[in-house]
């Protein structure tokens, strides 16, 4: 009498099932990390500049990823050591979850997804920002496709890439190029005054194309400012993020009582005034 296989193996795990349940096998995923509960503590530390406490956070639960063989997690937790690494200015660690994130994508076939299209448009920024501008131009592409196959042509995804998507033109001098993308971006984040924080932004952007045009760019920094001010705005720490980023671009357009003003912003909200 042959045997089968059900017949004689010991059950791996009391909750699988099928195949599985009589087939252990130690290299698939052993479980899943909590990465919405992760990004909400990385969110906050980073809104707070608390650099430090991020990547302390992010590599425990890399290492955790790993040890669950959590390849989606671990795609999540790369693709944010790629924003939190080229804030810091480390190239070669952010250049190394670049690779990393892009390998799993590869290996999962994910790379139809609009969660995929973050981690494009995170790996694309740290080219630009590490002078391989030329480089984040196909990765932005990649990202705007899944966005018009899966999103609302107003989704605020869309004004994020565009305006990175244009500072990446810019590097590269494709000005004309550049101001169309942030205009883009502009228009997208002017749907709503929740938007503000980031419409603004993308009006600071767009004022560096105009160095040398001094209406075209006092035009862009007045209603930077005037979005900043949005007094619908919540006052909280993503705020201060906003204001202090910012402050160096008024400064560097001569405009030093704005960087103060919103500098003090910043500094009064994380001391919880």
């Amino acid at each position: 009498m042959s045997l089968d296989a059900f017949d004689y193996k010991e059950p791996a795990c009391p909750l699988c099932s099928g195949k599985e349940f009589y087939d252990y096998d130690p290299a698939a995923q052993q479980g899943s990390i909590p990465v919405p509960q992760i990004i909400a503590k990385i969110d906050d530390a980073l809104n707070r500049e608390e650099y430090g406490e991020a990547k302390r956070i992010l590599y425990y639960w890399l290492e955790e990823a790993k040890q669950l063989r959590d390849l989606r997690g671990q795609l999540a937790i790369y693709s944010e050591l790629m924003g939190l690494h080229r804030k810091n200015g480390e190239k070669d660690e952010a250049l190394a979850a670049v690779e990393n994130g892009l390998r799993i994508i590869d290996a999962l076939g994910v790379g139809h997804l609009v969660s995929t299209a973050t981690v494009y448009i995170n790996a694309a920024t740290v080219y630009k920002t590490f002078d391989r501008a030329a480089n984040a131009i196909p990765l932005y592409e990649k990202a705007e496709k899944i966005y018009k196959e899966n999103l609302n042509e107003n989704d605020p995804l869309f004004g994020a890439l565009y305006n990175n998507w244009g500072l990446a033109l810019a590097d590269l001098d494709r000005t004309e190029e550049a101001l169309a993308s942030f205009e883009k971006a502009l228009a997208i984040m002017t749907v709503s005054p929740d938007r503000a924080p980031e419409a603004a932004i993308t009006c600071l952007n767009m004022a560096d194309l105009f160095f040398g045009d001094d209406d075209k760019a006092d035009e862009l920094i007045q209603r930077a400012y005037a979005l900043l001010r949005e007094p619908t705005l919540a006052h909280d720490s993503y705020y201060a993020f906003v204001c202090k980023k910012c402050a160096p671009a008024f400064r560097a357009h001569g405009y030093f009582l704005m960087a103060k003003e919103f500098e003090e912003k910043a500094e009064k909200i994380y001391a919880g005034a």
